[in-house]
């Protein structure tokens, strides 16, 4: 069976992930057709089982070489989708934690760490000369 190419990119992620070179039969095609439409990508698909990697790495209960089966992983749209998901919210929360940056700032006696200021905005010759121009018809 040929895979349509809108579906590669899944397969190809879950066979590099996993190593399991396993072939698209008519159930499989129709589990990744769901997930596609579901606007799962190949960066999902690595995501998930990336992390169920791990969970078996730890030996954590429940998961086994087994959690890696296409039909485990892929087969199950809804488990897939909510795995998928939820990574994404975890990854989302991690790049919006990242601390501020920090400078050095001396208050008196005192050197403490304050956020950085904002950068200035260059102001060319031009934008000078006019806002000047403007200034002095403005008086």
């Amino acid at each position: 069976m040929t895979v349509p190419p809108e579906l590669q990119p899944l397969l190809d992620a879950y066979v590099a992930c996993t190593g399991l070179a396993v072939s698209l039969s008519y159930q499989r095609q129709l589990a990744l057709t769901e997930l596609h439409a579901r606007g799962l990508t190949a960066d999902d698909v690595r995501a998930v089982l990336e992390r169920l990697k791990r969970l078996i790495a730890r030996g954590e209960k429940g998961y086994t070489e087994n959690s890696l089966d296409f039909r485990n992983t892929l087969g199950n749209a809804d488990t897939f989708e909510e795995r998928a998901l939820r990574l994404r919210q975890e990854a989302f929360r991690r790049q919006a934690a990242k601390p501020k940056a920090q400078v050095a700032v001396v208050r008196g006696d005192v050197t403490v760490l304050d956020d950085a200021p904002a950068a200035e905005v260059p102001m060319s010759r031009d934008l000078i000369k006019e806002t000047l121009i403007a200034m002095g018809k403005a008086l």
